[in-house]
């Protein structure tokens, strides 16, 4: 029986406890948990300033983990984890119990009495001895003070050994992880009573243990070999108890004598349990909270780190824009790299395709001898740069110095106080335009989401790189014009010219934005039906229509897929004319003088390895032949002749149906519709006479 008091004020109870009088002293306090009515932590402290030795039990009115840490940090002695509704009143009492010390002798109960005069019962020969309880006494602080969950088990098994007697010693602990028992604490002997098999889960429904674990029943055998449930026939254990402790666990003790435990000796485990219980609640609160903590660091570090690694892309985004030559996108691609922080050290190399070396072409500070130090063969090399160079794949080194071998390129890492390296591909429509290399001075800076972004980086700088050669191409004042035989390419142009069996022209090829090709082809000597017959089962066609010509059927379409011209493209040319005939491809290509004619070469001759140069002519490009052109144009032409084509075609006089007449163009520049005629045909003859020459 418990007598308590009940305080709804926080000084008061400390005012009652401090009186506690000999004939009617407080021997424990549970305090309940509803800020800001009730803080217990704040009781607690005070409580502790007053009397550091009285058991203080604390019971939030609602689920608080916070509270939990900080009550037993700030001297709590247990904390029920269930709100106190929820908690059956002979629990908590037991969790009181456990806690409060006899008034005088080790015998003595808290009121006073011998634990005879108190329980006549405990008088009999079983009861514990003066050693008994003082190991049980050392036992119960041990378990309230434990920090890990083996410490409780080792304390438990070592105490039930001592004051039982008992050679077969057994604490399982439940693993959450995969829903078994499995020993924290076993002696030898309990182990061969086992027979060596000692975990226990749902796979093992007649074992003795995990039935008391899931039960939450404590049986005691006098001999356990009489028992329908037991995990080893031949086992020598007889008396035998089992009692669980929540859902943390069982003890088990046996002895291979019948008939050695009696209820006293459960008793004597229970004490141990229901102490052990309240310890581990409040280790697996512990843990719960440094895990959670642990979260939320891990948390915010990755969403710093993908905070720094959207600046950084974005970074790179904006540099690779304003970039006007390819090597103002590397440059600035790489000082992006190393202002971040991230990396200590950022180049950008291409293979030479003559040496076989890949060649650095751009690089930050700090790494120059390391360059001019390790060797770069790609063939024969194992630096990340020449395996990447090989392979088109990213390569990581998250720790140099695990690969450690030799006097290979690992060394001159190390000697640079390199110790991560990762290499990405430059690759953009099947054309590889370099590697990009990053070095870090620590271990472990090469995450797995790192590679992925550094490797979107790679194609982003690739794709900038070919759109900074297209525009060259086109802009280019001299060009190298290459006349080039293309074998065994299955471009829908010869498929097309092999099935209608003649020759197929490209007149006119453009990309589009959604990865397909625009083209105009002329098939002559051929029907109309045949080639759209031919054209109509080919998977890469979207479209093709009939726009007409006389001997040379002309059509368009549009390809999806990849084509010999979209290739060109990629690789840096500009594709001038196409001729296919079933099959071999003719081609001619302009390629702009910023692009080396071998570059170019080997970047389509990886598409297309039967690639022969047939020819090669230097020239003008054909922008500027145009613009030259239109000079001569506007030089031949009058003022007046250049005004009235000018309003003419503004007016749509040369559309088809027109959308206005000549009568229309004279009136909009106040002159007759006879001067009108007048002018446009003399602007027409200068116009025609350019185009085909003086009659």
């Amino acid at each position: 029986m418990i007598d308590a008091e009940v305080s709804d004020s926080a000084d008061r109870a400390i005012d009652r406890i401090g009186a506690n009088e000999d004939d009617d002293r407080i021997d424990a306090v549970v305090c309940g948990h509803d800020p800001p009515a009730v803080d217990a932590v704040e009781f607690v402290t005070a409580l502790r300033e007053r009397h550091p030795e009285l058991p203080v039990i604390v019971a939030p009115a609602r689920e608080a983990p916070d509270c939990a840490e900080a009550a037993l940090t700030a001297g709590a002695t247990d904390v029920v984890q269930a709100p106190p509704s929820a908690v059956s009143p002979s629990v908590l009492a037991n969790r009181i119990r456990q806690f409060v010390r006899p008034a005088g002798t080790a015998d003595e109960s808290p009121n006073g009495a011998t634990a005879a005069e108190s329980h006549p019962e405990a008088a009999s020969e079983d009861a514990p001895t003066d050693d008994h309880i003082s190991v049980l006494s050392g036992a119960v602080r041990e378990i309230r003070h434990a920090e890990e969950r083996d410490v409780v088990a080792t304390v438990i098994s070592d105490a039930v050994a001592a004051v039982l007697d008992a050679p077969g010693v057994a604490v399982f602990l439940f693993d959450d992880r995969d829903n078994l028992l499995r020993p924290a604490a076993m002696t030898d002997e309990m182990c061969e009573y086992y027979g060596g098999e000692t975990v226990f889960g749902p796979g093992k429904p007649d074992s003795i243990t995990w039935q008391v674990f899931v039960t939450g029943d404590s049986p005691l055998f006098d001999d356990l070999r009489e028992s329908e449930a037991c995990v080893n026939e031949d086992t020598d254990a007889r008396s035998s108890v089992f009692v669980p402790f929540g859902e943390h666990g069982v003890v088990v003790a046996s002895t291979d004598s019948v008939g050695t435990f009696t209820d006293r000796s459960r008793e004597v485990i229970e004490l141990l349990t229901t102490t052990a219980e309240a310890t581990l609640d409040r280790i697996e609160s512990a843990q719960n909270l440094r895990r959670r903590d642990r979260r939320l660091r891990e948390q915010e570090s990755r969403l710093a780190h993908l905070e720094r690694t959207v600046d950084l892309v974005s970074s790179i985004d904006r540099a690779l824009v304003d970039a006007e030559s390819r090597e103002d996108a590397e440059a600035a691609v790489l000082e992006c790299l190393v202002e971040d922080g991230e990396f200590d050290f950022a180049w950008i190399g291409g293979v030479d395709a003559r040496t076989g070396e890949l060649t650095p072409r751009e690089w930050t500070d700090g790494g120059g001898q390391y360059l001019d130090e390790v060797s770069l063969v790609v063939d024969d090399c194992d630096e990340p740069s020449c395996r990447t160079a090989r392979q088109w794949q990213p390569v990581a080194e998250r720790n140099v110095a695990e690969t450690l071998d030799g006097d290979g390129w690992e060394r001159d890492a190390l000697a640079s106080d390199f110790h991560s390296v990762l290499s990405v591909p430059l690759v953009y429509e099947g054309v590889l335009y370099g590697v990009l290399s990053v070095y870090a001075n620590r271990p472990g800076a090469i995450t797995e989401p790192l590679v992925s972004v550094l490797d979107g980086v790679g194609e982003t700088t690739a794709y900038a790189i070919n759109a900074v050669e297209r525009r060259r191409s086109m802009l280019s004042t001299d060009v190298t014009e290459l006349e080039l035989r293309i074998d065994g390419a299955d471009d829908v142009l010869n498929v097309v010219a092999e099935s209608v069996g003649t020759t197929v022209d490209c007149l006119e090829l453009q990309p589009r934005p959604d990865g397909s090709t625009a083209l105009r082809f002329a098939a002559p000597d051929v029907s109309v039906e045949s080639v759209l017959s031919a054209t109509s089962g080919l998977v890469a066609v979207d479209s093709v229509t009939h726009v007409g010509g006389n001997g040379a059927h002309r059509f368009d379409a549009v390809v999806g897929g990849e084509m010999v011209g979209s290739v060109v493209a990629a690789s840096g040319g500009v594709t001038q004319t196409v001729t296919a005939d079933g099959r071999s491809l003719v081609a001619t290509v302009t390629v702009p003088d910023s692009l080396a004619v071998r570059t170019f070469l080997d970047r389509l001759a990886r598409r297309y390895p039967d690639t022969e140069l047939l020819a090669r002519r230097e020239r003008e490009s054909a922008s500027m032949a145009r613009e030259r052109f239109l000079q001569r144009l506007e030089s031949s032409l009058t003022d007046r002749q250049l005004e009235v084509l000018r309003t003419a075609h503004d007016q749509g006089f040369f559309r088809s149906p027109r959308d206005a007449t000549g009568q229309d163009v004279a009136d909009a520049l106040g002159v007759s519709q006879p001067t009108i005629s007048h002018h446009l045909r003399a602007g027409e003859g200068t116009l025609f006479s350019l185009l085909f020459g003086d009659e």
